[in-house]
């Protein structure tokens, strides 16, 4: 794929995976099993693939297809809270997609089992940094294979935005009010709020959520919205509505390709928010011998080079990265190596007090800054 290929897919892209998520479960299929494009109907069983909508798309399951005959059978969660509810009341997948901070929770949860490494055949070509991200091994044993990564920062128009000093504090700007966005969910809204704090999200207390709380209130009456949906908010800052916002890294790509004037602090003076995510094993899986062949599939190097081009984040496998010109990945933003990345950021793992926390942004988005 060349360079103009590559923006043409990316503005092709009425929705990011997210977006796709949340329109299936609003069709009333985001919780059941369905079919993937590409796949046939098979009196053989397949592997359960439990996945955000939108991450569970025919390239990635080829070298899965070629040795079963068709792909794994998925089913679509919309958020990873949905997800841990759902598995602890019984639901059984598999193989599932999530972010490196759900795993330990997970855990706890006895919804997983560990992985046996020598069964992925991606494994030595996977990042190293990757392989050992916070809560990959406990206890001696792996508890992740490592899929992608990404960061989370601010997106703004620099032809609307006055003083650009790469800093969080760009959406507490008074000069912006009504023309700023957050993403709606702890692991990036709450997160960036404490990073612009100087509070280490991960680790707050009582008297930290509480000082995380008063800047969130005070950002508050700034915001024209909290929200999850990323194409959204795309054609918001295109059409110059929204000037700032936290967004994931594709959304940059996404804009850019659209030759929409914006740029993503990569480098925000006080940190960047960075993330993994990974594929898990659960704990009753019925199907171990294919829940293995599907995450083979979804790390071989060709799902890779899919998996950055059309979703425009980086992807585990080192070997992906030769099958994607460099042109593409410096349009995408994409680094050839994580590594430098992750270790300068601040890497998004389990928070200390989440369900406090979990309150406190409840409390905050219904004006309760009492």
């Amino acid at each position: 794929m060349n360079s103009s290929g590559l923006r043409d897919g990316i503005i092709a892209r009425r929705y990011s995976r997210r977006d796709m998520s949340r329109l299936l479960a609003a069709a009333g299929i985001g919780l059941v099993t369905v079919p993937v494009a590409g796949g046939r109907a098979l009196a053989q069983e397949q592997a359960l693939y439990y996945a955000l909508g939108g991450f569970a798309e025919d390239p990635l399951f080829e070298t899965y297809r070629a040795l079963h005959g068709g792909n794994p059978d998925v089913s679509l969660w919309s958020d990873e809270e949905e997800a841990f509810i759902k598995m602890r009341g019984g639901f059984t997948p598999d193989v599932t997609y999530c972010g490196t901070y759900s795993v330990a929770r997970w855990r706890d949860g006895d919804i997983l089992q560990p992985i046996d490494t020598s069964r992925l055949t991606n494994w030595s070509n996977l990042f190293e940094s990757l392989r050992n991200v916070t809560d990959a091994v406990a206890d001696g044993e792996q508890w992740l294979c490592p899929v992608g990564w990404g960061t989370t920062s601010v997106l703004y128009r620099t032809d609307l935005v006055e003083d650009q000093d790469q800093s969080w504090g760009m959406l507490w700007d008074n000069r912006y009010a009504g023309r700023l966005a957050m993403i709606d969910n702890v692991a990036d809204g709450v997160a960036g709020a404490a990073i612009y704090a100087g509070i280490d999200p991960y680790t707050m207390d009582e008297a930290a959520i509480a000082e995380v709380k008063k800047v969130m209130c005070a950002q508050k009456p700034l915001l024209r919205l909290y929200t999850m949906d990323m194409s959204s908010l795309q054609q918001a800052m295109a059409s110059g509505e929204i000037v700032a916002a936290m967004t994931w890294n594709d959304a940059y790509a996404g804009l850019k390709g659209q030759g929409v004037p914006v740029t993503y602090m990569f480098n925000p003076k006080e940190g960047l928010s960075t993330w993994a995510a990974c594929l898990v094993l659960n704990k009753n899986a019925a199907h171990v011998d294919l829940a293995y062949d599907l995450m083979n599939s979804i790390t071989d190097p060709d799902a890779g080079a899919f998996w950055m081009t059309t979703y425009g984040f980086g992807h585990a496998n080192q070997k992906a990265y030769g099958l994607v010109p460099a042109a593409d990945l410096e349009a995408l933003g994409i680094p050839t190596d994580p590594t430098t990345v992750l270790k300068s950021g601040i890497f998004q793992s389990r928070m200390e007090n989440e369900d406090k926390v979990t309150i406190m942004f409840e409390e905050v988005k219904a004006g309760d800054c009492s």
